[in-house]
């Protein structure tokens, strides 16, 4: 069934020996729900395409380092999914049936779960995947009638339907597992999911997706944010809602932790009445340089270039609204900022969301603190799924 919106799709590309499409698969359901896009599962063979290139063996084993390299990487990327990993005893195994049931009935509902447990067998329970017992566990576990399904998958139509489906990887271009074809766009690489899933979301109807009457200076910052290559800024949609808020708050006394180049900073401006008032603070003054040369001739900003945790740390007053955008306020010190928060004001922190751009090990923080908000009996918390994955919380009376 699909919602307001889900008319676009990601192609999912991948092979049942492909060590990087194992994390993959485990978290693409989740995260195109979440986007409202839609999944199509497509199996297919990576030993032509690389018998083309004289390869005879995977480039993992034929390049030792880079085979040590992607074990240890690979753990990272299991560790912050929190995917169980048990390296298989043996490297590559055949995933011919198990493929060749995937291009054969992957329409059917229960094929992501299938594909799902043939990679939790390979990757997390170090089961031989070539066999037929372990391939026929997976389909019962799913529900399906695993002796009819193995032996559609022997047949000459089976072997077909995964040899066209290589061919037709081929023809798109792919060259490696996981990818992902969006239109006519192509995007390789477990870390390239989210991208792939933001490309299919520009297609989603306009008014879903468009920002309407941005700050004046939204486009000088954007470009100066771009010529530093910084790529932490707000999101446009984070901006929206930070100035639908400040605009909540009469003469109110804002603050932002984190001021970056000064996007969130001229979203939150732009919401402010003539009275109010926003200290913004960060420690890295090349960034803070562009925020002032855009927004420093406005006299109810404060600029200060400073640690965030000292500031949190000696403040006495209380804000109305809190958008906490760095480490601290955020992860740490949480308690600290929510005690700086008026009653009936907002916290706001955004980013949680899987990023390209996260660090190992930064999926854990963000489980942990929102585990550590709903603790706070104080709080109204609301949870969107929305632009980089927002949390408000409002402090209550």
């Amino acid at each position: 069934m699909t919602g307001p919106g889900q008319d676009t799709t990601v192609e999912f590309w991948f092979e049942f020996a492909s060590t990087y499409s194992y994390p993959t698969a485990m978290r693409i359901r989740d995260v195109a729900r979440r986007a409202g896009v839609q999944v199509q599962w497509r199996a297919f063979l990576l030993g032509p395409i690389f018998r083309d290139l004289g390869w005879r063996d995977s480039p993992f084993n034929l390049q030792p380092a880079k085979g040590r390299y992607m074990w240890l990487d690979l753990a990272r990327a299991c560790e912050d999914a929190g995917i169980p990993l048990q390296r298989p005893s043996v490297f590559p195994r055949n995933g011919l049936h198990a493929a060749r049931i995937a291009a054969i009935y992957h329409e059917e509902e229960w094929l992501p779960e299938f594909v799902e447990r043939v990679y939790t067998a390979n990757f997390a329970e170090d089961r031989d995947i070539s066999e037929d017992t372990t391939i026929a566990d997976c389909l019962r576990n799913v529900g399906a009638d695993a002796d009819e399904i193995l032996d559609r998958s022997r047949s000459d139509a089976g072997k077909a339907a995964l040899r066209d489906q290589t061919t037709r990887a081929v023809e798109l271009g792919i060259f490696g597992a996981p990818s992902f074809i969006v239109g006519e766009e192509l995007f390789w690489g477990n870390d390239r999911l989210e991208r792939a899933i933001q490309s299919a979301r520009r297609d989603r109807p306009a008014d879903l997706r468009t920002v309407t009457s941005p700050p004046a200076a939204t486009a000088a910052i954007e470009q100066g944010t771009r010529s530093l290559g910084f790529d932490m800024a707000s999101d446009r949609a984070t901006g929206s809602l930070l100035r639908a808020l400040a605009a909540s708050k009469p003469d109110g006394l804002f603050l932002e932790i984190g001021t970056g180049t000064g996007l969130a900073t001229a979203w939150i401006a732009d919401g402010m009445t003539p009275g109010a008032r926003l200290e913004t603070i960060d420690s890295d003054p090349s960034v803070v340089d562009l925020a002032r040369r855009n927004l420093g001739a406005d006299s109810r900003i404060e600029f200060s270039i400073a640690d965030a945790e000292q500031l949190l740390e000696s403040a006495t007053g209380t804000y109305d609204l809190i958008f906490a955008d760095a480490w601290p306020g955020k992860f740490d010190l949480t308690d600290r900022a929510l005690d700086l928060l008026a009653p009936g004001g907002f916290y706001v922190i955004d980013d949680l969301l899987p990023q390209p751009n996260w660090p190992p090990g930064h999926g854990e923080n963000v489980r942990r603190l929102l585990e550590h908000l709903e603790t706070r009996s104080d709080l109204a918390i609301a949870r969107l799924d929305w632009s980089t994955g927002i949390v408000v919380a409002t402090r209550r009376s």
